[in-house]
This record gives structure tokens, sequence and C-alpha cells, in this order.
């Protein structure tokens, strides 16, 4: 079985930058499938490689299958891929980050040599016109039995990323790691950007500074501890401040203070010595 040769399900955001990173790695692009011929076509003239096809098409894909589709659209796997022949598979992956392989065995008769695994890359993709020079070095959280494995171990190798693997009942707490992250810092970066609209500053400038106040926390956390890169009035116990703020929030955006409250209840945990989910005499 060629290993080497690739086949895409759902060539978006993810779909396409890893099929563009593969096929300049020397991969095989056999079959770019989308709902529609538009999509398909337009997928296949980015990467530059692969046969445009509709997901409905009569398909009998070799190699891997990569599955990039939408994790609420994975329950429907089976009907996706109704008119296509998974006999001559090497393996059939997918990118999801919370759902894990055994979805497979729940939605597709497939063969028992089949492998099975999901391959999740921790990272961004915004823009696949960046997001596929930008591989080397992303962790991808990997899971499934051991063909499928090897072979998404095979493709984060290609792509210069670092493995981690983890067992199918980690995937829902790996998942969560990400989206606390990333998904996250994108709403408080917006709730940050609103309190400073109330103050006139312009949306340009405010932009600027949120991200470079969010840069600077962050190299404070790759070099410090967890309490050292904390500041603010949570770190010096400025508890009257903190009242204030939670009064001025009140008024203005009274829809986030149940969020605030409880960040400040976190941060305290954390001042006090909270380390990995723990305080250092009383677990939380």
């Amino acid at each position: 079985m060629n290993t080497d040769t690739i086949n895409i399900l759902g060539a978006g955001r993810v779909g396409k930058s890893l099929a563009k990173a593969l096929s300049m790695s020397g991969w095989e692009i056999e079959i770019i499938a989308n709902r529609t011929m538009k999509s398909s076509t337009e997928a296949v003239k980015f990467i530059g490689a692969g046969k445009a096809v509709t997901i409905d098409s009569q398909q009998s894909p070799k190699g891997i299958l990569l599955v990039c589709i939408p994790d609420d659209a994975l329950k429907n796997l089976g009907v996706i891929l109704k008119n296509w022949e998974l006999e001559n598979l090497s393996s059939i992956i997918h990118t999801s980050g919370a759902i894990s392989s055994k979805i497979f065995d729940l939605i597709l008769n497939l063969p028992k040599d089949v492998g099975k695994a999901t391959l999740h890359p921790v990272k961004a993709f915004a823009d696949p016109s960046k997001s596929f020079k930008d591989l080397k070095g992303v962790y991808f959280g990997i899971e499934g039995n051991p063909k499928g494995v090897h072979d998404a171990l095979k493709i984060v190798k290609t792509l210069g990323g670092i493995p981690i693997e983890i067992t199918s009942e980690q995937k829902f707490l790996y998942h969560l790691s990400a989206v606390f992250s990333s998904n996250f810092l994108v709403e408080l970066f917006w709730i940050a950007r609103l309190l400073q609209s109330k103050c006139g500053i312009p949306d340009s400038i405010s932009k600027d500074m949120i991200l470079k106040l969010m840069r600077g926390t962050i190299e404070n956390l790759s070099k410090l501890s967890l309490q050292k890169a904390l500041t603010g009035p949570v770190a010096r116990g400025d508890w009257e401040l903190i009242e204030k703020e939670h009064l001025t929030l009140n008024k203005t955006f009274p829809e986030f203070v149940a969020f605030f409250d409880e960040g400040i209840k976190l941060l305290e945990r954390l001042s006090g010595g909270m380390y990995n989910g723990y305080k250092q005499d009383n677990p939380i």
C-alpha cells in the first residue's frame, strides 16, 4: 500500500493547508473532495495537485484518506461516503481535536486492516496562503489504532511537526486545552476592545495596545512561573480596586460581570500558590 498517497475530504482551511504542504514535500495528492465542484476545483488550484471531485461522486481512493470536515459533520460521514469504496485505503484519519478515531467504528464498515486515527494540528488556520508555510514545529495530537497512528506519524514527520500521542479517552481534555488557550484568547481580546471603545480610544490604536499587552504576558509566561507572570490588582491584593472595577463593569457591560467575577476567583487561587489544578496544601 502506498502511504505516500493522500486524499482530502473537506478541503477547507485545514485541508488545503495540509495538502499543499504535503504536496510540496513529495506526497501524491490523489483526490480533493468538497460538496461542490467549484469549491473542489478552487482547492486543487491552490494546492497545485489532485483531482477535483464532489463528495457524492463514486470514488475508490488509495493510500490515506484525510477527513477535514467540521466536527458536527463527522456523524454523517457514513452518508457522505456512501458512494466511496474504502477497501484500498491504508488509513482513514480525521483532524478533529475533540472526537476520537472510535467514531469510524460506529459509522463506517471498514476492512479490519485499515488504519484509523486522528491527527489534530495545535494551530489556528486562519489563512491557508500562510498556514501551509508554518507547520514546522507545530504540535499534532494523535491517537488511534497502531496502523493509523503509524500513518499519522508519517504525515507529521513530513510536515516537520511534533507528534503528541494521547488516548481516545483523553481527547476532550486535550481539546479543551486548545479552546482555553486559543479560542478564549480571541474572546478576551474582543472584550478588551469593547471596554476601550467606551474610552474613545480609536480602534486601530486599541488593537495595537491590547496585542502588545497580550504578547508581553505570553513572553512572561515563557520565562517565568505562573505566579511571577501574573500582574495587576489580584497579584497586588488590591481588592478595593477590584470591587470598583466590578461595579464599573456592571454599569457598562453587565453581561461580562459573571465572567469577570469567576476570572478573579481563579486568579486569586493562582496567586495563592495553585499550580496544575492544586493548591499546595488543599486540592481544589
